[in-house]
């Protein structure tokens, strides 16, 4: 049985959060998605959220969130102000899914995101996002074993175009 860095309680409030985040960030930021989930990850805010640290899980809302990853990277704020959508957009969804999907599997969102870039799940929408989550999760495992799979051959693939390798 896999234990998971935070209860169950959260994890919806945790999908909003991370949701808000993106949407957000890319939508009233005009942050492009890649680079968001990238200063996610290099200001240490993925970590803390996956590790369960209660004030990235549940304890900030999803404006703050990116502000915080701001912060830590030393990048001045936007000048939005903070910003919710009634409609909730695709990017919303890839920031709300991702988050579950850290949450289940327990992989920290710098593996995730290294195998499987938020521009791809956000591309997944449209045929998911109206099914079931686990059908999202299905997908997913998907992406990950494919790149856990292979990635010897693409190593293999560049040396051979370098000529190191025959």
């Amino acid at each position: 049985m896999t234990t998971r860095s935070y209860s169950d309680l959260y994890i919806a409030d945790a999908q909003v959060n991370l949701g808000n985040m993106f949407d957000y960030a890319v939508n009233t930021c005009h942050i492009p998605i890649g680079k968001t989930a990238e200063y996610f990850v290099n200001s240490g805010v993925a970590d803390q959220f996956g590790k369960g640290n209660p004030r990235y899980v549940a304890g900030r809302t999803g404006c703050e969130l990116l502000w915080d990853c701001l912060w830590e990277l030393n990048i001045e704020q936007p000048p939005y102000p903070a910003a919710l959508y009634a409609e909730k957009t695709p990017t919303y969804w890839a920031g709300w899914a991702l988050a579950y999907y850290q949450w289940l599997r327990c992989i920290p969102f710098e593996t995730i995101l290294t195998a499987v870039p938020m521009e791809q799940i956000e591309r997944s929408y449209y045929p998911l996002h109206e099914a079931d989550i686990r059908k999202f999760v299905e997908v997913m495992d998907e992406w990950m074993h494919e790149k856990a799979v292979h990635p010897q051959t693409k190593n293999h693939t560049h040396r051979l175009q370098a000529t190191y390798t025959r």
